[in-house]
C-alpha cells in the first residue's frame, strides 16, 4: 500500500502537468478553424529583382538632375526618362532650351 501512494501520486502529477501543457479547453480554444488555401512561396530573388531595376532608375534620375545642377542649370521643367537618357527643358544664364542628358556617361547636350 505504501508503494501504490507514490505511484498513484507521480501518475495524477503527470496527467495534470500534460493536461497543463496542453492550454485552455474552452470551446472556441479547440474549434476548428477554417483553412485558406497556401499560397505559392514567392523567390526572394525575384522580390529583388523587382525592385533593383526601379532603383537603378531612380539613381540615374538624381545622376541626370545633379549633373544639371553642376552644369548651371536651373528652372528644370519636362523632365523625362527617353530610353537610358533623360530630357528637360531648363534654363541657363536667362535663356530657356531643351538638354539630353546621359547619366552613365555624365554627359549633357543640348538639342
Amino acid at each position: 500500500m505504501k508503494v501504490l501512494v507514490p505511484v498513484a501520486a507521480a501518475a495524477a502529477l503527470l496527467v495534470s502537468s500534460a493536461a497543463f501543457a496542453a492550454g485552455p479547453t474552452s470551446p472556441t480554444a479547440n474549434a476548428a478553424k477554417p483553412t485558406t488555401p497556401a499560397k505559392p512561396a514567392k523567390s526572394h530573388v525575384a522580390a529583388v529583382h523587382r525592385r533593383a531595376e526601379p532603383m537603378a532608375n531612380e539613381a540615374d534620375a538624381t545622376t541626370a538632375l545633379n549633373l544639371l545642377e553642376a552644369q548651371g542649370y536651373y528652372g528644370f521643367t519636362n523632365f523625362q526618362r527617353a530610353g537610358q537618357n533623360y530630357t528637360a527643358t531648363v534654363t541657363q544664364n536667362g535663356k530657356t532650351f531643351q538638354v539630353t542628358v546621359d547619366p552613365r556617361t555624365r554627359q549633357v547636350t543640348h538639342g
